[in-house]
């Protein structure tokens, strides 16, 4: 399982170079096995020298003077996981995670929208898409919810702005289409 999570252009004499980063399949290590630097780069279709690397950033060894360097699989799980938890953001309720920017972002309060889906998720809770712009880089934004979070989402961004409202869609909204809303109207 490789999932790409980013794409980098670099330039070499006027040619334009893709390098994708891969996300690592954790569960393809083997705990009580021990794995060379040439096995890790095989086992997860890597350069050699990011395995090297690695070994700077704190990756352990078993043994410093034996030839070749192995490595201990639960070692090597423990060393991905740890990094990968370092590079977790935690969000704030009125935050999204920006794709671009790699970073958590804002949305424009003006084009922020719900969008209520109908399907269950846990518990007979209903999902919602919170769907915005981010400040910095203008790239749309996601953000999957549970229909409890919907006041709290409500709420941070109204004490924020007054003037700003929150436009929610219950109805599958498609592209070129004309959605009417019917308002009840009380005396």
């Amino acid at each position: 399982m490789v999932l790409i999570s980013r794409v980098t252009t670099y330039y070499n004499h006027h040619v334009k170079i893709n390098i994708m980063r891969k996300r690592i399949n954790i569960s393809l290590i083997r705990c009580r096995r021990e794995y060379s630097y040439k096995e890790i780069a095989e086992l997860f279709n890597i350069h050699l020298r990011t395995v090297q690397i690695w070994r700077k950033q704190g990756l352990s060894i078993l043994d410093g003077t034996a030839k070749p360097i192995l490595i201990l699989g639960s070692e090597l799980k423990r060393f991905l996981q740890e990094e990968r938890r370092k590079k977790r953001r935690t969000l704030e309720v009125d935050e999204f995670y920006c794709t671009r920017c790699n970073e958590p972002r804002k949305s424009i309060p003006d084009k922020i929208r719900v969008e209520l889906t109908g399907r269950l998720i846990g518990h007979g809770k209903k999902q919602i898409l919170i769907r915005g712009i981010c400040i910095v880089c203008s790239c749309s934004l996601c953000r999957f919810s549970s229909e409890d979070k919907i006041k709290e989402f409500e709420n941070i961004i109204t004490k924020k702005s007054h003037r700003h409202r929150i436009l929610i869609d219950d109805t599958n909204s498609y592209p070129n289409t004309d959605i009417e809303v019917k308002v009840n109207e009380q005396a």
